[in-house]
């Protein structure tokens, strides 16, 4: 099944988080921001409509905590928040991935700064599909990782959620902004990454990450 509604008429349009939410969570700026006021789980959130094929759900971190262990999760899920769905179901429905500060998905040294679970990361999730069976992609700082999750459903609207869960306190939607030509795009950037890959060009944190964005269709001048 796929979202009723065209890609065209979502071009440019800001996914907020979903009106329901775990019970510890309150939705700040019209949805925009989501802050887990106690305790270090029941942080549940939702995108507030199904993802179309190749869109990105893109968040940053907006407020650690510290005191806790674990950090943020993110993925998809088939269930609809608006059925208002119990924990149980959301993990028996759901691919969640969880982010670590050890997650190192390119082959340089990472710094404290660079860490995936820091205040100011962004990171994203968003399924493309090959050969009929969805993959889900998570985005870190930039970085394209694929997880495996084993078999993903065919033919199912797809949400994103994300679980502000431990040390990660708070976080924020990072609105679309506009899209460039994907034919171009992806030129574009199989050549800088090749390039940073065979190490004759640098490309820092923040560069890798607006490449990502921008391809995906979001632009940081909008948060």
């Amino acid at each position: 099944m796929e979202p009723s509604t065209s890609r065209s008429e979502f071009l440019g349009e800001p996914v907020l988080f979903h009106p329901f939410h775990g019970e510890n969570i309150e939705l700040l700026e019209h949805r925009r921001r989501a802050l887990r006021r106690v305790s270090f789980e029941k942080g549940i959130v939702f995108s507030e409509r199904a993802l179309l094929e190749g869109e990105c759900f893109f968040i940053s971190i907006e407020g650690v905590e510290g005191g806790w262990s674990g950090h943020l999760r993110i993925g998809l899920t088939t269930l609809d928040p608006e059925t208002r769905p119990t924990l149980r179901n959301l993990e028996s429905h759901s691919w969640l991935f969880s982010v670590s500060p050890f997650i190192v998905p390119f082959p340089n040294p990472v710094t404290t700064r660079s860490l995936p679970t820091e205040k100011g990361s962004l990171i994203g999730v968003y399924y493309e599909k090959s050969g009929g069976t969805p993959r889900i992609h998570v985005v870190l700082n930039g970085f394209d990782i694929c997880p495996n999750f084993g078999t993903v459903p065919a033919d199912q609207l797809f949400f994103a959620v994300v679980d502000v869960f431990g040390s990660t306190k708070e976080v924020r939607v990072v609105f679309p902004g506009p899209r460039v030509p994907a034919r171009l795009y992806t030129l574009c950037s199989d050549r800088l990454r090749c390039l940073y890959n065979e190490r004759k060009c640098s490309l820092s944190r923040k560069h890798m990450t607006l490449l990502t964005m921008v391809g995906r269709g979001y632009d940081s001048r909008n948060r």
